[in-house]
């Protein structure tokens, strides 16, 4: 049986990576206040981990208007789901903890080593892979152009002037691995102290962080991608809708990615994406 956890906390908690890892209190209620929103995704006859206590009654009235095949488990019923595979909304030290402590054999968790390269593929660097991908295959409709990885040299935590340069209009710079719209740091004004020391401990911490411009953003989006189980990404088919600066509104279909391989520049081209102007 699989159990879903919804722990919005989860790209902090990877920032932070440490198994004591607690998120901010507005994060806690959240989590707890939005406990059984893996209802409306898992899987027939799975688990939803939730207080009972506020939680019981919506589930019940849920399930009779839309039949859905799934159970709440508390926290003190943990040990009598030891066997579980836990699917929470993102892995880090400190849900993995949690679900040990409570009582789910280590064997169905991921290992620290594991967790190591979970963080690794999560940090905000590999959406840089992303970029040169569409840039490669000269994908209409898209922008990011501009953007890179500032890493430290060595023992090096001071970001070079030069490199400044380039944003005349400002630039962001953002954490490798952050949540809720933190860990960001906003140039508008020239390379200020606290600007400065925002890079200086971002090279100590994490080895480096992503330098984009300032866009011209009207909004945000998402895409869910998922493994076919053969090597292959694809992309909800959900058509995702995204409204540019220039008036147009665009559709993006991806429908099936290249297989991930070593390092960026193996990777191979996208196929089968379309973008239509409408």
């Amino acid at each position: 049986m699989k159990l879903y956890v919804f722990n919005p906390d989860a790209d902090m908690a990877l920032g932070n990576n440490e198994e004591n890892y607690m998120a901010p209190a507005t994060i806690r209620r959240m989590a707890e206040d939005l406990a059984l929103l893996p209802i409306w995704y898992a899987r027939p006859g799975s688990g939803v981990l939730a207080p009972s206590a506020y939680n019981a009654d919506y589930l019940k009235q849920m399930q009779q208007l839309f039949r859905l095949d799934v159970h709440l488990v508390t926290e003190p019923e943990l040990p009598d789901y030891a066997d579980v595979r836990v699917m929470p909304w993102g892995w880090n030290p400190a849900i993995r903890k949690r679900m040990l402590k409570g009582g789910v054999l280590e064997r169905n968790l991921p290992t620290p080593d594991a967790l190591d390269k979970y963080r690794m593929k999560a940090a905000r660097s590999n959406a840089l892979a992303f970029r040169a991908l569409f840039y490669s295959n000269k994908i209409d409709y898209t922008c990011g152009d501009g953007c890179c990885l500032v890493e430290a040299d060595g023992g090096t935590t001071a970001i070079s002037l030069d490199i400044i340069g380039r944003y005349k209009e400002g630039c962001v710079f953002k954490s490798l691995w952050s949540g809720s719209g933190k860990g960001l740091c906003w140039c508008r004004h020239g390379f200020t102290k606290n600007v400065s020391d925002w890079c200086s401990r971002a090279l100590k911490e994490n080895g480096g962080f992503v330098m984009e411009p300032i866009f011209d953003k009207v909004e945000d989006f998402a895409m869910e991608f998922y493994s076919d189980g053969r090597g292959k990404l694809l992309l909800s088919a959900i058509p995702v809708l995204l409204r540019m600066t220039r008036g147009l509104i665009v559709v993006i279909s991806l429908l099936q990615m290249g297989k991930w391989r070593n390092g960026f520049s193996n990777m191979c081209p996208l196929k089968h994406l379309c973008a239509y102007a409408i």
